[in-house]
């Protein structure tokens, strides 16, 4: 995610959950993210715009990413 958060992180804010933080448990649920390894791009009103799971290929991610962004005109 390194690689993500110094590429967007002028255009995307990146907060990261830890599934062992029960303090994370209320954000968690209203994003469905029930397990370990789940990333969502999440719009600046709250609309779930793509979900991954497990392993990250940050190529194929950063080009999801960009086109995402670029159509939001950010």
């Amino acid at each position: 995610m390194n690689g993500l958060h110094s590429n967007f992180g002028e255009r995307v804010d990146f907060i990261n959950l830890n599934i062992e933080n029960p303090d994370h448990n209320v954000t968690r649920a209203n994003f469905g993210l029930s397990g370990r390894s789940v990333y969502k791009l999440i719009s600046p009103d709250g609309e779930v715009l793509r979900t991954w799971a497990g392993p990250l290929d940050l190529n194929t991610v950063a080009g999801e990413m960009e086109q995402i962004i670029a159509e939001l005109g950010f």
